[in-house]
């Protein structure tokens, strides 16, 4: 998402404050719109920050949404990189194999959210 928002991988490389605002941007708006529609449309009170500092009309917290870029930031400039790197040096059959299984994880995943009742 970051690298389509931004533009290009150089200028995540070059601009790490524009990740972070960016992480910290995508997430509060998540948060919030998650909680609003959960709010109006379900009588949901699902976050409860009102006794919090900093927040968007009790919906968001803006600390954890600092901490919540913090982590992006660190995905992406420490664990993507040795991940890639570990995952370039095993086989071509075994990355295969991973890439498949990975993918058949996701797709369950995503079809036990969208069909719950099927399962």
């Amino acid at each position: 998402i970051l690298i389509g928002l931004v533009g290009s991988e150089m200028c995540i490389e070059t601009e790490p404050e524009l990740v972070f605002f960016l992480n910290f941007a995508v997430y509060t708006l998540i948060e919030y719109l998650a909680s609003w529609i959960l709010e109006l449309g379900y009588s949901l009170k699902v976050t409860a920050y009102s006794d919090y500092l900093f927040t968007l009309n009790e919906h968001t917290y803006i600390g954890g949404s600092a901490v919540f870029a913090l982590l992006g930031c660190a995905f992406l400039y420490y664990l993507a990189p040795k991940w890639t790197e570990a995952f370039s040096h095993l086989k071509k059959n075994i990355r295969i194999v991973l890439c498949i299984l990975l993918s058949l994880i996701f797709l369950g995943f995503v079809f036990k959210i969208s069909l719950p009742y099927i399962w």
